[in-house]
């Protein structure tokens, strides 16, 4: 239970002084507190989400760490977001060649990253559902 009660006493102070720091770069007090409170809701939910093995160190600390599974499918959504973004740019690529043009629009590229993001976390969910299953339900006896 120490560790627990240590785990999110340090990161209560992550958010204060992530809030903070929000604050003191000019955002008004109530996006401070936002921050702060959006930030610590993600410490909780890194802790309750299963993505993590919570391994007690001898000392009665604890920390979050990543298993070999959490590791392949975190490795595996990367390799789909990277061969995404390979493939989009070359057809762009090809597009403005075939057109043309000698200039590519800053637009097309944000795009790109749009794509690349969107597919690591749509495969990071899906991978994770067909791996290791959601709270609940044991998806492991499928493999």
């Amino acid at each position: 239970m120490r560790s627990l009660r240590n785990y999110y006493l340090s990161r209560i102070f992550i958010g204060i002084v992530f809030g903070m720091l929000i604050i003191f770069l000019g955002a008004p007090w109530w996006a401070g507190l936002l921050a702060g409170l959006i930030t610590l809701s993600g410490f909780a939910w890194a802790y309750h989400s299963g993505r993590y093995v919570k391994q007690i160190q001898a000392d009665g600390q604890m920390k979050l760490v990543r298993d070999e599974n959490t590791r392949a499918i975190a490795n595996k959504a990367a390799r789909n977001g990277y061969v995404m973004s390979v493939l989009s740019l070359a057809f762009i690529n090809v597009y403005f060649w075939k057109s043309g043009s000698d200039t590519l629009p800053i637009g097309y590229l944000q795009a790109i990253l749009a794509i690349s993001l969107l597919t690591f976390a749509i495969s990071d969910i899906i991978l994770r559902y067909y791996r290791i299953g959601w709270p609940g339900r044991d998806n492991r006896a499928k493999q």
